[in-house]
């Protein structure tokens, strides 16, 4: 078994020898992962696709994976085959926000209801300047925005799709450099010749090793990479931008999360009480069947008393009508 998750982390491109795989006693076909809580156990991760307008759970599944996006396109299809139609919308959190699943969604012609960030430039940023060989005027680089590292962030870089080059806020260009596949997406890769002299290089490079601002001198210069999803990132996060996205998002969470809420709350189901994949599986269907009856069972309340209320209606109406014959 450990061989196994050795290779899987692996071909991941995790190095097995600096970080091998660690395999519970317990429940070796679990995986140790974070606790929501804090510290590290044996877990499994279970999944479900809910409707959003009865609540009920049509799909679920269980992942010996921390990451469950791998499993929201499988989700979908299935969901389509049980219903005989694909759904119209598509809500989740940004884990499921990749550009693969973007762009398969897209292919099912269902709408990606999703947080996207924009690579492009916002309509006010500095970077959207006249002239793109000149840089961003001094007064105006605080504006520029910053990526996690500190760095200018990629959006302060504009795309020339007719001459298939970069241009970066310090006003010189990042022409392509190479192609390379990963994990099966094609992505491109844009590098600046030379950042020496350049008035935003301290803000742009990471800092020296030593701590010091960066200053292009060293042979460092910017990468800006542009993969197969590019576009299709940039429509979802068009129109996640729009006032409609925000209020469809807005659903996400109590459609999404109920269910979770209702399951650890009210049965108290925090754990898995079987271990083995095939258990867990098992005990998670199980469990939610259970949602899935409760909410039917509230359909069916209301249907009756619908019913119930449309039938005294009209027996009002008929003994009205008698009278006034």
């Amino acid at each position: 078994m450990a061989r196994t998750r050795d290779e899987e982390r692996r071909q991941s491109g995790t190095d097995s020898k600096q970080k091998p795989a660690q395999v519970p006693t317990t429940d070796p076909q679990s995986k140790v992962m974070p606790n929501k809580a804090g510290g590290f156990a044996p877990n499994y991760t279970p999944t479900s696709l809910t409707d959003g307008e009865s609540g009920i759970i049509l799909d679920t599944n269980v992942l010996d994976v921390v990451n469950e996006s791998g499993e929201a396109l499988p989700a979908v299809d299935r969901v389509t085959e049980l219903c005989g139609a694909a759904p119209e919308n598509f809500l989740s959190d940004g884990g499921n926000a990749s550009g693969a699943i973007l762009a398969g969604l897209e292919e099912r012609e269902i709408n990606a209801v999703v947080p996207v960030k924009s690579m492009e430039p916002a309509a006010d940023s500095p970077a959207l300047r006249d002239d793109l060989t000149q840089p961003v005027p001094a007064d105006q680089w605080e504006q520029l925005p910053r990526n996690s590292l500190g760095q200018l962030d990629k959006s302060n870089f504009i795309y020339d799709a007719e001459r298939n080059v970069y241009h970066c806020p310090g006003g010189r260009e990042l022409p392509y450099e190479s192609r390379e596949n990963r994990n099966g997406v094609e992505r491109v890769r844009y590098r600046s010749l030379n950042c020496d002299g350049c008035p935003l290089v301290a803000l742009c490079l990471q800092k020296q090793k030593d701590g010091e601002p960066a200053t292009g001198t060293d042979g460092r210069v910017r990468n800006i990479r542009r993969d197969a999803h590019t576009d299709v990132r940039e429509r979802a996060a068009t129109r996640m931008a729009t006032p409609e996205s925000k209020a469809q998002y807005a659903r996400r969470s109590p459609i999404a999360e109920t269910p979770f809420a209702w399951l650890k709350g009210v049965l108290g189901l925090r754990q898995f009480r079987h271990v083995g994949l095939e258990k867990v599986e098992t005990e998670w269907r199980w469990t939610c069947l259970t949602m899935n009856l409760k909410k039917i069972l509230s359909v069916l309340s209301r249907l009756r008393r619908l019913a119930l209320d449309a039938l005294s209606a009209a027996e009002q109406q008929t003994a009205e009508i008698g009278l006034a014959v």
